[in-house]
């Protein structure tokens, strides 16, 4: 009988080591943030050698544990732009993904990589024709 209770403590002992293990590996993972909602901002966009003011509404909506896509309309002087795209975390509060849009009859894709810190996200966007740099704050 007391070989009996020797193995049920040690086999509790195990369990529980076990428990405890896994709730540290829990905690220890970081958890994603969330990108969904809306955003709104501004920056700087450099095309054919030259810089313009861009300002930007966003929607990122979830599509999966660590993705999101994305609608965004954006104004420059010279126009209204709707792009659309996807984006997925890569580690941390960063992301990646891709851009495609541009002014209508002129589609164009690109890169986009971004950097969360709590209600502000850092926006860098390159394609074969330009870049653009900016900064978004969420809205909701």
């Amino acid at each position: 009988m007391n070989g009996h209770r020797h193995v049920s403590l040690t086999t509790a002992l195990f369990l529980t080591t076990i428990v405890a293990i896994s709730a540290l590996l829990t905690a220890a993972k970081e958890p994603v943030p969330s990108l969904e909602g809306y955003w709104k901002g501004s920056g700087i966009v450099s095309h054919k050698g030259a810089n313009d003011r861009v300002e930007c509404r966003v929607r990122y909506k979830r599509a999966s544990d660590r993705s999101f896509s994305y609608t965004a309309t954006c104004a420059m002087e010279s126009g209204k732009y709707d792009l659309t795209g996807s984006v997925t975390n890569t580690s941390g509060s960063r992301y990646s993904g891709t851009v495609v849009g541009g002014s209508e009859g002129s589609r164009e894709t690109g890169r986009v990589f971004l950097i969360q810190r709590g209600k502000l996200l850092s926006v860098s966007v390159t394609s074969r024709s330009g870049s653009a740099r900016m900064t978004l704050f969420k809205l909701s």
